[in-house]
């Protein structure tokens, strides 16, 4: 799960001397065409490299490049061992801060990059060649209204499992929750008649909420005959999961810890695993919102930019965030400016204006693409297959494809998928907003962040005084929501590559996410 390539130019024989794995092969492609699917590989003959990854930058790969180095990884924290000189991108650290990850395929240093949607690296005769195939608006669909755009996706989405489920040819287990995606993936499975031998759900809810996870998907899995199991977080493992997280999606987010629950399961079935990846975004409209829609309607995308900024980050106190990150990186509260993450959000729409719905574009390609994704695949490495169906080419493409009105009262999923599967409509879906089975109280949160100052501070004892006494302030004020823990674990964790062994502290990372396995 860490493999790296590093190139270094020998200048006295002018060759590339190679050091790693010089061919790798991850994710799968199906059968029908050779650039569908989620993947990542790269081959390396002694004198040529080509890089291919697909259509979305979906699977998580890093890369670093200088005159006379080249270095490609899957892991974030493999690659900053073989990098140099690390040094903050702090424009983009200063958007983490106010949307909880990174976009543009940027990382927290600048030498680092992550793979873009499509991308293609090639080194020839000594000379470096990025082919950068980007994201290429599709085609608006004309004379479609919504239920026959409705049927096309149930079609779409329904061949799209056919090609998935054909590879799969051993027992597996699929993550149920009581949202919409993993239930059209679900339903499916059992049209087709090839359901999983387990459905799982981890508690994210209390358990006596009926319209919780944990209560919806255990209904939905008894109607379709399928053994269902709850998934419970071992809180003493909080800090653990963070930075398995982080090593595993390559610091790119603040969310995702919850999924190492499921690891010892997956175990268990290893054959492949169904992630509902981009259904919320793509089929329901989960970020159309009429500001921003007009906005980029009428193409005034200075003010889109300053509005996604300030509506992502107006729960925060930010100038209370500003002053730890500026302790944390010894850096002037102006390095992490609001003035700086506008500029980065706003050269990323640049990417997405001749889309039909920019907006929607933006945040598949950056959040669902650039973090979700790289969180189920960086999480989910003991699995043979990972599909993320919604990520089909032709499916993703279509939804892309389609007027932002259709999506407007975010209802076009749900309708959907009671017209494809009319038996199962009267099974209710998530009433209430899940809360975290890490940090659902404030004593819970003081406590694994004091395991992190423990950690922290035998490593950086010159921040030790800032952050407790941090903690303490921001734990205990009411009405002043600042970081969340997973953001601070993040930015430590950077601080902790730049500064530490980050070769050894790579391997012990690499250690920890085995043992969730037990």
């Amino acid at each position: 799960m860490n493999d790296f390539l590093n190139l270094h130019f020998d200048s006295e024989s002018g060759k590339y001397l190679a050091k790693g794995s010089n061919r790798v092969s991850y994710g799968n492609k199906t059968k029908e065409a050779l650039n569908d699917g989620v993947f990542l590989s790269w081959e390396w003959d002694g004198s040529n490299l080509q890089i291919n990854s697909d259509s979305y930058g979906a699977y998580p790969a890093f890369y670093s490049l200088d005159k006379r180095n080249f270095c490609i990884a899957t892991t974030l924290h493999g690659l900053s061992a073989s990098t140099n000189t690390l040094n903050f991108d702090l424009p983009a650290l200063s958007l983490y801060l106010k949307f909880g990850y990174f976009i543009g395929g940027r990382t927290p240093f600048k030498e680092i990059q992550k793979i873009r949607p499509h991308r293609k690296l090639v080194i020839r005769e000594g000379k470096y060649i990025a082919v950068d195939c980007g994201v290429e608006p599709p085609k608006l669909s004309d004379n479609v209204n919504s239920a026959s755009a409705r049927s096309e996706f149930i079609s779409r989405f329904s061949y799209a499992m056919e090609k998935r489920l054909s590879l799969v040819s051993q027992e597996f287990s699929h993550p149920l929750s009581g949202g919409r995606d993993s239930r059209h993936i679900l339903l499916e499975m059992y049209r087709q008649k090839r359901l999983p031998a387990k459905t799982f759900t981890v508690r994210l809810s209390k358990p006596d909420d009926p319209l919780g996870d944990e209560a919806v998907a255990r209904q939905l899995s008894e109607v379709c005959g399928v053994q269902h199991s709850t998934l419970l977080f071992p809180k003493f493992s909080a800090h653990s999961a963070e930075l398995v997280k982080n090593f595993c999606c390559g610091l790119t987010g603040s969310e995702g810890a919850w999924m190492t629950a499921s690891l010892p399961l997956l175990a268990q079935y290893p054959c492949a695993i169904f992630d509902g990846i981009g259904g919320d975004v793509l089929a329901a409209g989960l970020f159309i919102r009429n500001n921003w829609q007009s906005l980029a309607q009428e193409g005034r995308w200075d003010e889109l930019a300053v509005t996604l900024v300030r509506d992502l980050s107006s729960n925060r106190d930010q100038k209370r965030v500003n002053r730890l990150a500026s302790k944390i990186f010894g850096v002037p509260e102006t390095a992490f400016s609001e003035e700086a993450a506008i500029e980065c959000v706003r050269d990323e729409l640049d990417l997405y204006k001749n889309f039909h719905n920019p907006v929607t574009a933006f945040f598949f390609y950056n959040r669902t693409a650039g973090v979700i994704a790289a969180s189920s695949f960086g999480m989910y490495q003991c699995v043979d297959q990972i599909h993320a169906p919604f990520l089909d080419r032709n499916v993703a493409g279509f939804l892309l494809s389609l007027p932002e009105s259709m999506f407007a009262d975010h209802q076009f999923h749900s309708r959907a998928i009671a017209e494809a599967y009319p038996d199962f409509a009267t099974i209710p879906y998530t009433g209430k907003k899940n809360v975290s089975p890490i940090v659902d109280t404030h004593v819970a949160k003081f406590k694994a962040a004091l395991d992190l100052i423990s950690y922290t501070g035998r490593q950086l004892p010159s921040k030790f005084l800032e952050v407790i006494y941090w903690l303490v302030d921001c734990n205990f004020k009411k009405n002043k929501r600042t970081l969340t823990r997973h953001s601070l674990v993040v930015l430590l964790e950077t601080l902790r590559l730049s500064k530490g062994d980050p070769a050894a502290y790579n391997n012990a990372l690499q250690d920890k996410y085995f043992k969730f396995y037990e």
